[in-house]
């Protein structure tokens, strides 16, 4: 059982789990994670809680995981949240979904997170979202990837402007307001 911040989770149902599950607190620590998570990272779960991601990933990919935990802090109702993150350079992608943890208080006081993985895939996979155009599904892909607006400018030959203007377009149809919120919409 883990218990913090009069909360009751049995952990015995997550451990049976196949996919990978932790728990965090909003300082990003982890305070749970079941076997299969230990099996994701490569490292044992025990060397795993109390520390956070900028503790056992790499920078970049940190960084990227921290933005996206900031987003959904400000949260206060249960939503599911999905990432879509490069794990490698092979393109493997990771569907994050991410609930809100309440105390008895109905306070947020962490999340639970399970991961998907989706296999590898190409960038011509990734979006194919029908509203939008073929260029702004490409655009979308570029940046699920990982691109910044000036490296998906550099990869389809076009200027950053017209990537921020097809960027525009994404959010407006998709009723988004970040890019992880785009990314989840294209991809529900």
């Amino acid at each position: 059982m883990f218990s913090k911040s009069k909360i009751l989770v049995d952990c015995h149902f997550l451990d049976g789990l196949d996919l990978p599950v932790f728990i965090k607190d909003l300082n990003g620590e982890y305070l749970y994670c079941n076997r299969p998570f230990g099996v994701f990272l490569d490292i044992p779960i025990e060397q795993v809680i109390g520390l956070t991601d900028s503790d056992i990933r790499p920078k970049k990919l940190s960084a990227i995981y921290a933005k996206a935990n900031e987003e959904l802090f400000g949260l206060d109702k249960a939503e599911s949240h999905q990432l879509i993150a490069n794990e490698s350079a092979a393109q493997k992608k990771v569907v994050f979904k991410k609930v809100p943890l309440f105390n008895v208080d109905n306070h947020v006081i962490g999340w639970i997170t399970s991961i998907n993985d989706a296999g590898f895939l190409s960038k011509d996979s990734l979006a194919n979202n029908n509203k939008l155009t073929p260029k702004e599904n490409e655009v979308l892909s570029l940046l699920s990837m990982g691109l910044s607006v000036k490296s998906i400018a550099t990869e389809l030959g076009i200027s950053h402007h017209t990537v921020s203007h097809h960027l525009k377009e994404v959010y407006t149809k998709l009723d988004a307001h970040s890019k992880n919120e785009a990314i989840f919409k294209a991809y529900s």
